[in-house]
Parts: C-alpha cells; structure tokens; sequence
C-alpha cells in the first residue's frame, strides 16, 4: 500500500550536520589538557620519568566521563597489581634463576588472568616496567615500583580530572542527546509511513547497521553515566541509564514491527483504512519528537510529551492484534522517562 504523505519537518533534523565534523575537537583539548597536566604535575613533584604520566593521561582520556572514569580506575588498580606482583617477582629472581627468568612466566601468567579480569590490563605492562627499570637504572624494585605507580596515578588522575571538568562531555548530558537523536530518527521513519522506499537493498541494510552501532554506543554512554552517578553517590536502585538504553532499544522495536505491520495492509485497502494508518504513524511520531524534546528539555516539553503520549495511548487502544505495536511504544516511552526523570 502507497499512501502520500506531507514531507518531514525541517524542525526534525537528524543530528549531526555541520557540527558532526567537529565532534574530535572537544575530546582532542581533552587528551591534549590531560598530557600538559599530567606532565607538570609530574614535574612539580619532581618525578624523574614524567613520560609514564603523559603516557597514562593518554591511555586514560575518552570521549566521554563515565569512560574516562572507568579506564582511570581500571589503570590505577591493573598498575598497582603489577607493581606488587613484578616487585615479589623480581625479590624472588634475585635469590634464584634471575629476574627474567621468573619475571616472564609473571607477566605471561598475568596477561593470561587479565583476559578474564579486564581492569587487570595494565598489570603485564607494569610488571615488565618494574623488571625492565631495575635492572637498568640499578634501583630496587620497591623504588621502580614506587615511583611507576606515582607516575602512572598521577596521569590517570589528570585524565580523570580533565574528563570530569568538562561539561560538554558528561555521560549523562550525552545518553540524552544521542537518545533524543534516535527518537526523533524514529519519528520521522514513523512519518514516512505510506511513502514509496526507492532506496537500494544495500543503503537498507546500512541504515539498519548503523542504528544497532548508535544502541551499542548509547549502552555504552548508559554505563559512563551510571558510573559517574555511582561515584557521586546518586545512585538508586532500577532507576539507571542503562535500564533507559534497554528501553530505548525496545523501542526501535516497536517502531520496526508497526512499520512491517503497516507493510502487510493490502494494496487494495479502501481509502479510509489507508488515511487511518497514516494517522496512526503520524501520532507514533508525534510521541517521539515530544519525549525526545522532554529528554533534553523537561522543564519546558513536559506537558506537551504527557499530551502526545496521551493521544498516542487513546489512538492505540487495542481493539484489534494490528493495534498492538502502537500501545507498545506509548508504554515503552512512558517506561524511558520514567527512569530519566530520576537520573537527571
């Protein structure tokens, strides 16, 4: 069935554009501030190796907190195991076989535990760092041990620090806009509905490809948030971003299957039924530009996404099976600021 339909809203843009090229630019102050602090902070306690500090800044930076975050943890406790593991290793090689000769069977025992321990990643490298500095600079291990992991908290705190103080990439702020973004991609497929798809099989398959990689990165950018919640204390039980990614995804299920319900009424339908779903399709789109307005301004787009969800509900009573999909995605957008309203 092909139903015209008036063209999407200019007001519903998808994200990106102009400012989507330059999207590198914030995080790229980011590695660069985190590499000058971690560097002078090094230098102002006199270390005698600042290289570890810029090093591990780099390591550390991400494009968003909650990520930065959890590599800064991750870094400082794999660096603290390896140090204290590499530092017995090398005590117990200088009363035997040598310190290489007990020292790799360490690092390739370590690199085999950190497949099943990922915040262990660091310890290989910083064992083989302690093994390496002692036996050139002629220190004990517990000095090279010491002074690495000063060297290499101080860069992962600058890290941290740097990702933290940056408004523009705070998990939280992130989670809302990418998901406002895909609601309102949504909306505007919801619109389409009636209209011709001349696109090539392979552009289809592309477009499905990319949205699976934007709730991959929305899941992502839900666990930085609950992570900076957690670390401030903010945290409350069912109430995180990560159970609002999983109903955002359920959501761009309800969209799929109502949009290959529609696909399935007959050519032949009378025209009453084929205006019927269109306004069906343009209420499911109505709700998803009102709840991605409430994600980013909820103080000002409240009333008008209870009204759309309202309507939403009130055209998707379930009077018949077909109906189903549409009282699905008015529960599911309910469900997503449920959870949001509590996370802010």
């Amino acid at each position: 069935m092909v139903v015209p339909t008036p063209a999407p809203s200019d007001a519903v843009a998808r994200s990106g554009g102009a400012a989507g090229g330059r999207a590198w630019i914030v995080p790229g102050l980011q590695m660069a501030a985190a590499v000058l602090l971690a560097w002078g902070l090094s230098w102002l306690a006199h270390l005698p190796e600042g290289i570890w500090a810029a090093m591990s800044a780099l390591i550390v930076a991400r494009p968003h907190t909650g990520a930065a975050l959890g590599a800064g943890f991750d870094r400082l406790k794999g660096t603290l195991v390896g140090c204290v593991v590499g530092m017995g290793a090398v005590m117990v090689g200088h009363h035997g076989p040598g310190v290489m000769a007990v020292g790799l069977p360490v690092v390739a025992l370590l690199a085999f535990v950190s497949a099943a321990r990922p915040g262990w990643r660091s310890a290989p490298l910083a064992a083989l760092i302690v093994f390496s500095g002692s036996a050139a600079a002629g220190m004990s291990s517990a000095h090279v041990a010491g002074l690495r992991v000063v060297e290499v908290g101080l860069g992962a705190l600058a890290g941290m620090a740097v990702s933290f103080l940056t408004p523009a990439t705070r998990s939280a702020a992130m989670f809302d806009a990418a998901c406002a973004a895909l609601l309102r991609d949504l909306a505007e497929q919801m619109r389409g509905l009636g209209q011709p798809d001349t696109r090539p099989v392979e552009v289809r398959e592309a477009s499905a490809t990319e949205r699976r990689a934007r709730l991959r990165a929305l899941g992502e950018l839900a666990i930085g948030a609950d992570r900076v919640r957690k670390l401030l204390r903010r945290a409350e039980p069912g109430r995180t971003h990560l159970r609002a990614a999983a109903v955002a995804a359920r959501v761009v299920q309800d969209v799929a299957l109502f949009g290959r319900t529609f696909e399935s009424v007959p050519e032949a339908a009378e025209p009453a039924e084929a205006a019927a779903w269109v306004s069906l399709g343009r209420a499911g789109g109505a709700a998803l530009d009102a709840v991605a307005a409430m994600l980013l301004e909820p103080a000002t787009a409240s009333a008008e996404g209870a009204s759309a969800i309202a309507a939403l509900s009130g055209t998707s009573r379930p009077q018949r099976v077909d109906e189903l999909p549409l009282r699905w995605l008015a529960e599911d957008l309910r469900a997503l600021l449920r959870p949001h309203a509590a996370v802010r």
